[in-house]
């Protein structure tokens, strides 16, 4: 199995990556990624690094949201979000906008590809 994971970095990202690596090995794990905002995400994202992870630097706003190619996968953890539920509209528009996105730039390697979307 191989699995990318968007959010990887935050708080249900961290603990997913670490029980898809244990069950599936690093080889399996691919992480789409922009810089860290917090101290957690920074300190997160030098694990992933120190464990040779896959790492695709992306934007969700972005189109396309990497750079590099989509990788193929056999499922899709989509994680990122903004849960400030206080932020203005604006900031959330990376829950749906980002999120059309993401499948846009998946949309070529995606056929058969189980997505989970939390």
């Amino acid at each position: 199995m191989k699995a990318l994971v968007t959010g990887g970095t935050g708080f249900i990202g961290r603990r997913l990556v670490r029980q898809l690596v244990a069950q599936y090995g690093v080889d399996a794990v691919a992480c789409l990624v922009k810089p860290p905002v917090t101290p957690l995400e920074a300190a997160a994202l030098d694990a992933f690094r120190g464990q040779g992870l896959q790492l695709i630097e992306g934007e969700l706003m972005a189109r396309p949201v990497a750079a590099q190619p989509p990788p193929a996968v056999d499922v899709v953890f989509h994680l990122a979000a903004n849960i400030d539920t206080d932020a203005p509209l604006e900031a959330l528009r990376v829950n749906h906008e980002g999120t059309d996105r993401l499948l846009e730039w998946l949309s070529v390697v995606s056929r058969g590809t189980r997505i989970v979307y939390a």
